[in-house]
């Protein structure tokens, strides 16, 4: 009877027998990308930036090959497009938004910092259509989960070519 093969699954014996500078390197790597998923914050808004404007129009704008809807707000006393970004969208409530809102009508909008023609927060009175709760949620999760599945690949690839490389030096 044949012997049934060792399991090579084992990835602590692998990564013993690495050279020390590829253990460097996928530490490096490890550390890069688990640093980048953290030190993202909280979406930074600009609470002092929450003003009352006059709404013009809110347009949807379809992304290329139906990936997602972004939305471009008009104000009356602004030449200045906003922008409710496709990341943003799924937090407006945009039915409730057109019962709402009409032209003319007053509402508190606010901004990220860092790009102020971006919306993050809408409502009109005591009624929020674009909360600012579920943008932040939905950033922070996209911000996280990028250099994830960046530093995935990369370790794949990696793996796969030291893999390669390793049956070519026993054939």
């Amino acid at each position: 009877m044949k012997e049934a093969p060792k399991s090579t699954s084992n990835w602590i014996p692998r990564f013993k027998s690495l050279p020390i500078y590829n253990k460097v390197l996928l530490g490096a790597i490890f550390l890069f990308f688990f640093f980048a998923s953290i030190r993202y914050d909280k979406l930074s808004i600009d609470q002092s930036n929450i003003r009352e404007v006059q709404f013009k129009s809110l347009k949807k704008n379809k992304m290329y090959k139906d990936l997602g809807y972004s939305y471009r707000l008009k104000l009356l006393e602004s030449a200045q497009e906003f922008i409710i970004k496709a990341d943003y969208a799924p937090c407006l409530k945009l039915d409730t938004f057109h019962q709402v809102v009409q032209e003319g009508d007053v509402i508190k909008i606010s901004t990220e910092r860092s790009n102020p023609s971006l919306i993050c927060f809408i409502s009109k009175g005591d009624i929020i259509l674009l909360d600012i709760n579920c943008v932040a949620t939905q950033t922070n999760y996209i911000n996280r989960m990028i250099p994830i599945l960046i530093a995935l690949s990369i370790f794949l690839v990696w793996g796969l070519l030291y893999k390669i490389k390793q049956d070519q030096g026993t054939a």
